[in-house]
């Protein structure tokens, strides 16, 4: 949904005083960070860390007797870090819980008012093949159509 999109980054890029912009400045992908192939034609990360890619990861339309009224969706942030500890993907992560966890008065979202932007679950691991850390952080969003 594009109109969601745009309300996430937007949130995130116009308020340059937050912490999560403090920890990421502008590192906020939609469903990849930039990358490029190198030498032996592997795609590798040009970002710096941290950095946090999100994505849709599904969206339910609902109705109301037979009439679209609006979509409850599920956001995931990816939040990476290449530290040794865990550390700073915990300080991200509360950052995001920070800027995030219950916005929706704040999200502009074209068509729609959201009436939920809520946490859902978070997990942390250590990608065993990167030695990167990354935290899997789930939102729910309830969209009511105007």
């Amino acid at each position: 949904m594009k109109v969601l999109a745009k309300a996430i980054v937007e949130h995130h890029r116009d308020d340059t005083s937050s912490s999560l912009y403090g920890l990421i400045a502008r590192r906020l992908y939609r469903e990849e960070a930039p990358s490029k192939k190198n030498d032996k034609g592997v795609d590798t990360i040009t970002s710096e860390y941290p950095y946090i890619v999100y994505r849709i990861v599904d969206d339910i339309p609902f109705e109301i007797m037979w009439e679209h009224q609006g979509e409850q969706l599920r956001i995931q942030f990816d939040i990476w870090s290449n530290k040794n500890g865990a550390g700073q993907a915990e300080d991200v992560y509360d950052a995001l819980k920070e800027k995030y966890d219950n916005c929706q008065n704040q999200l502009t979202v074209t068509g729609y008012t959201c009436v939920r932007f809520r946490r859902d679950v978070a997990r942390l691991v250590k990608d065993q093949e990167s030695g990167l850390w990354r935290y899997m952080v789930d939102f729910i969003v309830i969209l009511s159509k105007e």
